[in-house]
């Protein structure tokens, strides 16, 4: 005990020495000359992520350019973030390649991708500071392709008859690549797919700063997000009339995703709520853009033909107010 007593009093007594010389070895601190340098390194390691920004950016414009430069790009992400670390000689990556031959050469996915690579792009310039008045024009044309891509795969599905289905389903599995759900299967999930997952994020090392936009969809095969998130509160705010074309097209998507099942239950649920819902937050909207009288003759029309509507009561209440003079909600 006393010679583990008299170690630890060395011990005490080497670190005060030791202590006392790197006091007297350091600076005094300057606060103010702190302040000036954490200024300076957070000045330069935000014009280090810009630049680099804008060079993703490019890179990306460039692979959302064509089909062909999209699915090359694809398939270079996808070496390096799956395959990563791997055999040198690139036999696993070559094996999925061949498992996935049929959706590589697909040309649905191929659009997916580009669209989804351009999506990439439009959320790395709102990162960038791009105002959202300056997106706008690119939002809608995006929201559109991505409209008649959806819509042609909602076509292929319907189009698609029960022998087809069989011979997918018992297609050897070595010949499936992912096969199971079949291309357009496939093509939804990869566009519904949040930007963080994304193996062109993740390629970039961007997931941490894509999760952080606000007031941003995260998914690039959202549309309604997309136009409720960003396009609708423009317009609202804006008092833009495009506001009820978006309206009269998320009206399309939906017949048209009723009309794509068979089940009597689904186009009665359509018919007798959903589109009734719609049409009524549809008429809202044009008393924010101050066309009330037609907002309130619209409104009208839906209490009139759907009183067995779950908002029913609402809805007169609300046009009770609005008749009344007074606020109504706008809001959807």
């Amino acid at each position: 005990m006393i010679i583990f007593a008299r170690r630890l009093a060395f011990l005490a007594s080497l670190l005060a020495v030791c202590a006392t010389a790197f006091a007297q070895s350091t600076p005094p601190v300057d606060p103010a000359q702190i302040l000036k340098e954490l200024e300076q390194i957070q000045k330069d390691r935000s014009n280090q992520f810009k630049s680099g920004l804008n060079s993703h950016i490019q890179s990306l414009s460039a692979a959302a350019a064509s089909k062909q430069a999209a699915i090359t790009a694809y398939e270079d992400a996808t070496q390096a973030v799956e395959y990563e670390g791997k055999p040198k000689d690139g036999s696993e990556f070559a094996s999925w390649r061949e498992k996935n031959k049929e959706l590589l050469l697909d040309d649905s996915f191929r659009t997916a991708l580009q669209l989804h690579l351009q999506y990439i792009v439009l959320s790395l310039k709102r990162l960038d500071g791009q105002k959202t008045e300056e997106a706008i024009p690119s939002l809608l044309d995006y929201v559109a392709r991505l409209g008649q891509l959806l819509s042609d795969c909602n076509k292929q599905d319907k189009g698609k008859n029960d022998v087809q289905a069989k011979n997918e389903k018992f297609r050897p599995k070595d010949k499936q690549g992912d096969k199971g759900k079949g291309t357009v299967g496939q093509v939804r999930d990869f566009l519904n797919k949040g930007l963080s997952a994304s193996v062109f994020v993740r390629w970039y090392r961007l997931e941490g700063h894509v999760a952080n936009l606000k007031d941003w969809e995260p998914n690039s095969g959202n549309i309604e997000g997309i136009v409720d998130k960003t396009l609708m509160p423009y317009m609202r705010e804006k008092k833009d009339a495009r506001l009820i074309t978006l309206w009269d097209e998320r009206i399309a998507r939906a017949q048209e995703s009723a009309q794509k099942s068979d089940l009597a239950i689904d186009a009665d649920k359509y018919q007798n709520q959903t589109l009734p819902s719609l049409m009524w937050s549809r008429a809202q909207d044009r008393v924010v853009l101050g066309q009330r009288s037609a907002a309130m003759g619209e409104m009208l029309n839906i209490i009139r033909s759907y009183q067995s509507h779950p908002d029913f009561d609402k809805w007169i209440k609300d046009l009770t107010s609005l008749a009344k003079g007074e606020s109504a909600d706008g809001g959807n």
